[in-house]
């Protein structure tokens, strides 16, 4: 019997394990024990299944949510079949913790549940011992298949981790996974160890399904596994530990059958939550299959209620992106230092080198911008930098700042030490579109030439359809419905209106466009946003009664969370 307590591999010295100490403070986020014991429901692991030969999984096992129960099912399993034997048992549960301290916790509590059990002592410690790792997930080897994983994977932005282990998971890692958040890792370890029959349950942040770094990653696990279902958590206790959670999380439950499309629930309540994981096999099984499958590559996984789903899946299907319609998206304009490049109106600089400069705050709700601050301007018209010795009070306040602005990672040298990450866009045509990106519902205006947007602003400009009828569009809904399954959604039911959710935005072909349509949505009053879900599903050319309905329901209920 192996028996592993050998701690991560990459620590080498007191910094490492200070390290690992910084690491596991900001990870430190427990599943609530109810979701825990429906999770392990929803897999499988219960202790009237049949649990010979199964293996079971837990990749961060933190203070024990999961694997205390997992231990109390086995064990009722086991009591049943009379077979208490540590051979049997002995392969049964994984689990990794990679902090001493908390992994001999773990091991304490399920040393007490065999010992109650009537498990001897001495064979309690060697099965606590073997079931619960200290040693980093991401790095052990030689673990076989499981037929059951489950699991809270922790959530850390790659760009933090600490250099020796973001090296160490690098080299072992796919870099398809290898980025964006140490969770996507997780996650793509666990889709690999499971066999032809496994299930996997995640209690995690839902923007590895939304978010472009991970992109490739689902297109990969795409070819072998599907989203069965997936529980939306936002807003509801599923956490329990010293941190507030920010981004929303969600139950994604992942296995090898083939069949398209997901259940998705919204459960708006604990109760409700754990009920609905228990059940969603048998209410998977009274629903059809979705056409479209919900895990893919090709833009967001498309988590959303079924008649959501199939409302965007025909929109994919029928119509192009903005791109193909015509319509360009960009990215406003980074500064690099923001305390020098954005000041007053009264600021002591030549008028000519300041511009209005246009933050999400600056969007008003009828649709006109306020700037309420200038943005110094170090580049001509012809998109060179300016020479400082013509504009002396530009200089000047430059100057000031040359040390800090100098020593960026965007100065390639020493004559280009005072301009901003992104040179000013030389054409800036009236009829760009503002989209703010970050909002509980969409947030757009028409700008004016001089308005230069920040980047936090995204920018359509259009070069077929008129920008009033696309403002039109976007004023009646049309972000928000896509929205809807498209979005990453974080605390306070905010979503990322960014350039990977526009640029999966369904738009028809202006021409596509009947000339009574046209004319309304040129001159409709866009005074105010209100969700027009009849011109939404005119323009689209929705005839069912049902796509109609879902595009209803949609856009009241995006805009009843937005308010």
């Amino acid at each position: 019997m192996q028996l592993l307590d050998e701690g991560p591999r990459w620590v080498e010295s007191d910094d490492d394990a200070l390290e690992i100490e910084r690491v596991h403070e900001h990870c430190s986020i427990y599943t609530h024990p109810d979701v825990a014991g429906a999770m392990l429901d929803a897999v499988g692991w219960v202790g009237d299944a049949d649990l010979k030969g199964k293996r079971l999984l837990e990749p961060c096992c933190g203070d024990g949510s999961f694997l205390r129960l997992a231990v109390d099912r086995l064990l009722v399993w086991a009591r049943r079949e009379a077979n208490l034997d540590e051979g049997t048992l002995g392969d049964a549960i994984t689990a990794f913790e990679f902090d001493r301290v908390t992994a001999e916790a773990a091991r304490t509590a399920v040393r007490g549940r065999l010992e109650q059990a009537g498990i001897a002592s001495d064979t309690a410690r060697r099965l606590a011992l073997r079931w619960v790792r200290t040693e980093d997930f991401l790095l052990a080897t030689g673990l076989g298949t499981f037929s059951h994983v489950v699991g809270n994977p922790p959530y850390m932005r790659w760009s933090k981790l600490p250099p020796r282990l973001k090296t160490q998971y690098e080299a072992a890692i796919d870099p398809v996974a290898a980025k964006g958040d140490i969770c996507l890792a997780f996650i793509w370890r666990c889709a690999g160890l499971i066999d032809d029959l496994g299930v996997i349950a995640l209690l995690c942040a839902d923007r590895w399904l939304r978010c472009a770094y991970g992109e490739q990653a689902r297109a990969e696990l795409a070819k072998s596994l599907r989203i069965a279902a997936f529980f939306e958590a936002h807003d509801l206790p599923v956490f329990v530990g010293k941190r507030e959670v920010s981004a929303y999380a969600g139950v994604t439950i992942l296995d090898r059958e083939r069949e398209s499309g997901a259940t998705v629930v919204r459960p708006d309540s604990l109760g409700a939550l754990s009920a609905a994981l228990r059940n969603w096999r048998t209410a998977a099984k009274s629903k059809q299959p979705q056409k479209a499958p919900s895990l893919r590559g090709d833009g967001s996984a498309i988590l959303a209620d079924d008649d959501t789903h199939r409302l965007l899946s025909a929109l994919a299907e029928g119509y192009p992106i903005l791109a193909d319609a015509g319509v360009g998206v960009r990215c406003g304009v980074a500064l690099g230092h923001a305390k020098t490049f954005l000041v007053g109106a009264d600021a002591e600089i030549e008028p000519q080198r300041l511009l209005p400069y246009i933050r999400s705050d600056d969007l008003n709700e009828d649709g006109s911008t306020s700037a309420s601050r200038m943005l110094v301007n170090p580049w001509d018209c012809d998109g060179r930098l300016v020479d400082l010795a013509r504009w002396p009070r530009l200089e000047k306040h430059l100057t000031a700042s040359r040390e800090v602005l100098a020593a960026r990672a965007c100065v390639s040298g020493r004559q280009d030490w005072y301009r901003t990450i992104d040179r000013l866009p030389a054409d800036r045509p009236a009829g760009r579109i503002f989209v703010a990106g970050m909002a509980r519902r969409s947030r757009v205006a028409l700008s004016r030439p001089d308005e230069v947007p920040g980047n936090a602003i995204y920018v359509l400009s259009t070069q077929s359809w008129p920008p009033a009828a696309l403002y039109a569009m976007l004023r009646s809904g049309l972000l928000d419905l896509h929205a809807a399954g498209l979005a990453s959604t974080f605390a306070g039911g905010t979503k990322r209106f960014d350039g990977t959710f526009l640029r999966q935005v369904r738009l028809p072909l202006w021409s596509m466009v009947s000339r009574k349509l046209q004319q309304r949505l040129v001159e409709l009053d866009t005074s105010v946003p209100v969700p027009r879900p009849q011109l939404l599903a005119d323009v689209f050319r929705l005839k069912s009664a049902r796509a109609r309905r879902a595009l209803d329901r949609t856009l009241n209920i995006e805009t009843e969370n937005g308010s």
